[in-house]
């Protein structure tokens, strides 16, 4: 994979890494291509540290650096997701690390996550207008990592296919 995919705000938004080491390969080449630019920003979100709602906020409050307001429910994740102005960057890429793990007894919690990224990226993307404000697109990855077939199926059924790209080198 060209990690030069990211610089684009076209499909796919979507990434899929099967494997361990192809996903920390990425990411360790995301961040040193990104390591000079003051505008582009990526992170790792540690799946294994979301278990829960509660948890899972504060790993994206802390690695996207959320605003105090942040209201730790799924209304303010939208809303914080699709503005991020605090971090004023031109461009995002979110690693998403042992999906597996995420809320391993409420699938439905996941499926809500899930949805929220879809509309994210696709916003960010394509542009958002809000009331008398129109942002231009801008590029807004993810990147996910999962072996497991049941994660797999579940991305495949909440991600139109032509958004995702499964990622079998690097």
């Amino acid at each position: 994979m060209n990690i030069n995919i990211f610089n684009k705000n076209e499909k796919p938004y979507f990434h899929i890494a099967t494997n361990e080491k192809i996903f920390n390969q990425l990411y360790e080449a995301t961040c040193k291509n990104f390591k000079n630019y003051s505008k582009k920003f990526v992170t790792i979100i540690e799946g294994k540290k979301c278990r829960n709602e509660k948890k899972l906020f504060q790993e994206l409050a802390n690695k996207l650096s959320f605003p105090n307001y942040f209201g730790n429910n799924w209304d303010a994740l939208n809303e914080c997701f699709n503005d991020l102005e605090w971090l004023d960057c031109e461009q995002y890429v979110l690693f998403i690390n042992d999906l597996d793990t995420m809320f391993k007894n409420k699938q439905e919690n996941l499926k809500i996550f899930l949805d929220i990224l879809v509309n994210t990226t696709i916003e960010w993307n394509e542009g958002r207008e809000y009331d008398h404000f129109t942002a231009a697109p801008l590029p807004f990855h993810i990147v996910f990592y999962s072996e497991s077939k049941a994660s797999h199926d579940l991305l495949l059924s909440q991600i139109h296919l032509e958004s995702i790209m499964f990622l079998q080198d690097f």
